[in-house]
C-alpha cells in the first residue's frame, strides 16, 4: 500500500481507466482525466448502483457465488453490495500465503459476508454460525486425530472472543489445542482483546485489515508494526474524509482503486472504504509504507478546518478505551443475548459520537447521577487517553445503563 507511482503501475492505472469507461456508471469520464478529479464512490452507491459499475460483454465467473459481498448493514441501502469477477481475473480470493501444507491453516468465516469454496493448499475453511456445533466441529478440527495438524488459525475478532468463552466455558484450555499463530479480521483487535486472547490461546494474536468487496488484505509486520498489503494490486489514496482533498499528513480516509487486469468485470474505481488509517513510514524490510487502521470515519469526531479537516477523536481510540474500561456498559454480543454463553463483555462497547452536538456518548454500568466521584473518573480517564492534547475537545456525556442503543451496529458482529 501507498507505493510510490512507477512506470507499470501507470500503465496499470492508464488501462484500468479506460476499461472501466465501458462500465455505464464511468461511461461519462472522458478520457485521459487523472484519477484525482474522478468523483469518489461510496459503499451506499456502489450498492445502489452495483449494476452500472459492471462492464458489459464479459460474463461472471462460473462460480458466481464467489463473490465479495457487503452486508445491507454496512451498506445502509437496504441491499447488500455483491462483487462480482470474470473467468478471466485472478482468483478472487488470496493463495497459500507460504505455510507449509504440513501445518494446516483453519479459516473462519461469517456467511454474510459470501461464499468461500477454496482458499489454495492447507486452509481449511469453517463458517461461524451462532450455534454450538460450530464448537464441537472447531474442537474436531483443532484436535490430534486430524491429520496433518491445523496450527494456524485465522478468525473474526467476535467469533474469536465468543469461541474462546464458549471453550473455557466447556473446561478447554484454548491453548492446549496448540495452535501456533492466530490472525484476526472484521472488528478492531484491541490490545485489551489482543492480551486476553494471546494469553488464552497461548498464541501470538495479530491484526489483519480486509474488505469483502477488494480481493487481498493487509497484514501486521514485526519490523515496522504497521499492516502491509497482500493480494492483487491497487492503487491506494488518502482523502481528507470530509473535503475529499489529498491529505498532506499520514491520516486520511483510505480510498482504493482496483487494478487491470486483476479486477475486470467490476473495478472500483476511488472506491471510499469509510476507514480512517494512518500511513507509516517506509519499513526497512518489505521497502512500502504500510498503515493501521484508526476506526471508522462515522465513528470518529472530524472537525472542517482550513486547509484540511482534523480528526479530533478517532474511533479506534474510543474503542481501545471503552473496550479495557470495565465501568463502561457493552451492547451484549448475539451469543450472550441467546445464552450460548454467559455474560462475558464480548460485545460492542457502548461509546457513539454526534458531531452535531460535538459530544462523545459513553454509558456505563451504573448511575452517574448516583456515583458522581466514580463518574468523574471515568470521564478524567477518557479524557487523558482520548484527548489529551487536542485543542478543540468535546463534551462527554455519561449515561445511566441502558440509554444507548447499538443495536444496529451489533448487527456487524
Amino acid at each position: 500500500m501507498f507505493e510510490r507511482p512507477t512506470s507499470r503501475r501507470d500503465a496499470a492505472l492508464r488501462e484500468t481507466l479506460a476499461h472501466a469507461r465501458r462500465a455505464p456508471w464511468y461511461a461519462r469520464t472522458k478520457p485521459g482525466t487523472p484519477l484525482l478529479r474522478l468523483p469518489v464512490l461510496t459503499k451506499e452507491l456502489a450498492a445502489q448502483h452495483q449494476e452500472a459499475l459492471r462492464v458489459p460483454g464479459l460474463k461472471p465467473s462460473p462460480d458466481t457465488l464467489l463473490a465479495g459481498v457487503v452486508s445491507s448493514a454496512t451498506t445502509r441501502s437496504g441491499r447488500p453490495l455483491r462483487i462480482l469477477h470474470s473467468a478471466e481475473e485472478s482468483a478472487p480470493w488470496p493463495q497459500d500465503d507460504g505455510v507449509p501444507v504440513k501445518d494446516r491453516t483453519l479459516v473462519l468465516y461469517s456467511p454474510r459476508h459470501g461464499v468461500r469454496l477454496g482458499e489454495g493448499p492447507g486452509r481449511v475453511l469453517l463458517p461461524v454460525t451462532p450455534h454450538p456445533n460450530t464448537v464441537d466441529v472447531l474442537l474436531d478440527l483443532l484436535g490430534p486425530a486430524i491429520r496433518p495438524r491445523i496450527r494456524y488459525l485465522v478468525a473474526p475478532v467476535s467469533a474469536l472472543k465468543w469461541i474462546t468463552v464458549a471453550l473455557q466455558e466447556r473446561g478447554v484450555d484454548p491453548s492446549a489445542l496448540q495452535v501456533r499463530e492466530i490472525g484476526t479480521n472484521g472488528y478492531t483487535l484491541t490490545d485489551h482483546a489482543r492480551l486476553w486472547l494471546s494469553r488464552a490461546w497461548g498464541a501470538p494474536v495479530y491484526d489483519n485489515y480486509s474488505l469483502s468487496e477488494i480481493p487481498g488484505y493487509a497484514a501486521e509486520c514485526d519490523t515496522c508494526g504497521f499492516l502491509h498489503w497482500s493480494g492483487l494490486p491497487v492503487v491506494t489514496e488518502l482523502l481528507d474524509p470530509l473535503t475529499r482533498a489529498p491529505v498532506r499528513g499520514n491520516l486520511g480516509e483510505l480510498v482504493i482503486t482496483t487494478l487491470f487486469p486483476g479486477v475486470m468485470l467490476m473495478p472500483l474505481i476511488r472506491y471510499a472504504t469509510g476507514d480512517l488509517v494512518l500511513r507509516g513510514p517506509l519499513c526497512s524490510v518489505t521497502g512500502t509504507r504500510g498503515m493501521k487502521f484508526a476506526g471508522r470515519v462515522t465513528q470518529s469526531l472530524i472537525a472542517r478546518g482550513r486547509p484540511a479537516s482534523v480528526v479530533t477523536v478517532a474511533g479506534r481510540d474510543l474503542q481501545e478505551w471503552a473496550e479495557a474500561a470495565v465501568e463502561v456498559a457493552q451492547h451484549p454480543h448475539p451469543l450472550e443475548a441467546m445464552g450460548r454463553v454467559p455474560p462475558s463483555d464480548i460485545g460492542v462497547p457502548k461509546v457513539t459520537v454526534d458531531p452535531s452536538a460535538w459530544c462523545v456518548n459513553v454509558e456505563l454500568r451504573f448511575d452517574p447521577a448516583r456515583h458522581p466521584e466514580r463518574a468523574a473518573r471515568v470521564s478524567a480517564d477518557l479524557a487523558e487517553h482520548c484527548f489529551r492534547g487536542r485543542a478543540k475537545r468535546p463534551e462527554i456525556r455519561l449515561m445511566r445503563s441502558g440509554s444507548l442503543d447499538l443495536a444496529r451496529l451489533a448487527l456487524k458482529l
